[in-house]
């Protein structure tokens, strides 16, 4: 009787032995396919950031390049001078040199 009582408790051991390594495993398992879906759910939510970041920048250098154009265009002396017409500014009839001995804004002492 002891023998068989020792049978049965060996027997138990063994296959208590054989499912908690068949329970490890499967947690195990379980683990990784619950990582593998998360970090797939991680890259498809980068993925659609990154693409969302791609059209903000060719946006982005799309506006650049007009605004660039722009500023050539209106910093351009024929369109300042068509502004400076439109504004009231003309050309000068007669141009007038200023030479050093001239004295420009300068007080008469003389008077004094």
């Amino acid at each position: 009787m002891l023998l068989k009582l020792m049978n049965k408790n060996i027997s138990y051991k063994t296959t208590y032995k054989k499912s908690s390594k068949l329970y490890l495993m499967w947690i195990f398992v379980g683990m990784a396919i619950i990582g593998t879906v998360y970090f797939t759910i991680q890259v498809s939510t980068s993925g659609a950031k990154l693409a969302e970041l791609e059209k903000q920048k060719i946006a982005l250098l799309n506006e650049n390049q007009k605004l660039s154009s722009d500023l050539v265009r209106k910093t351009s002396l024929t369109a300042i001078e068509g502004n400076s017409k439109s504004l009231g500014f003309n050309k000068p009839e007669k141009t007038v040199y200023i030479l050093d001995k001239e004295p420009v804004a300068g007080i008469d002492l003389s008077n004094f």
